[in-house]
């Protein structure tokens, strides 16, 4: 009706909210053919919550799961901390229980550190993609009690590159798990298959942004179990089930 009727600074922000448009659409609204972050948002929201039991295309680890949608980067994977910030501070307002942070940033930021370890002490978890290169990338690197931090693994289970001559990040010290991050198929929007024109809203797409993804739906899957298990006992139940190679 666009009025801030719940009075929280945000207009009609039903569905989530733009913070680089500063709207209440946060589709991927600024897809580019041949862009590297085409879709990312769709492609890992299905992963974690694609409706099942419906003759197409994917089935997300969570069949009946509510998403809030929060955009803080553009079209070309770019951003502002700040930004960042907003969209933590607005989900963490709105008492969300699981983030997923498929995203990254080579540089430490104490704002950001900050604003997710006051995540934790609310009461949320985070699921973190450490990186598609050797590097473990932020806010993977905050070794924070609420963070869980995922690489990739391939379809041998291995852990896998991704054009780059190196695996995707495996610092013991910053990693706490790997998950499936090589030829995921899962939703993308219409124009993003594989030719522009292309009536497919399903396709393959590789990255620890894919792994976090599963994680995230794991920790929404044990929160429907219970839903008093904190940030904590979240991820000690999943760590405590992965297997363990040398």
């Amino acid at each position: 009706n666009s009025r801030d009727d719940d009075g929280n600074g945000y207009v009609d922000d039903r569905n989530g909210w733009d913070f680089v448009n500063n709207d209440n659409d946060p589709d991927d609204d600024n897809v580019r053919v041949g862009s590297t972050v085409n879709s990312h948002g769709t492609h890992i929201s299905g992963i974690i919550g694609a409706v099942t039991d419906n003759s197409k295309g994917v089935a997300g680890i969570n069949w009946n799961v509510k998403l809030m949608i929060l955009k803080a980067l553009d079209e070309n994977g770019e951003g502002t901390v700040s930004n960042i910030i907003s969209a933590i501070q607005y989900a963490v307002d709105k008492g969300i229980n699981v983030m997923n942070a498929s995203w990254g940033l080579t540089s430490f930021s104490q704002s950001l550190y900050d604003e997710m370890k006051s995540a934790g002490d609310s009461g949320t978890l985070i699921v973190t993609a450490a990186g598609n290169t050797s590097s473990v990338e932020y806010p993977a690197r905050f070794n924070l009690d609420n963070i869980i931090s995922v690489t990739a693994t391939g379809l041998s289970d291995e852990l896998t590159d991704f054009g780059t001559g190196t695996n995707a990040a495996t610092d013991v010290e910053d990693v706490d798990l790997g998950a499936p991050g090589r030829l995921i198929y899962s939703t993308i929007i219409m124009n993003d298959g594989p030719s522009p024109t292309s009536p497919e809203s399903y396709y393959w797409k590789d990255g620890t942004s894919q792994a976090a993804a599963f994680v995230t739906g794991v920790a929404g899957l044990l929160l429907s179990d219970d839903s008093t298990l904190t940030p904590g006992k979240i991820k000690a139940r999943i760590l405590s089930s992965v297997n363990v190679d040398d």
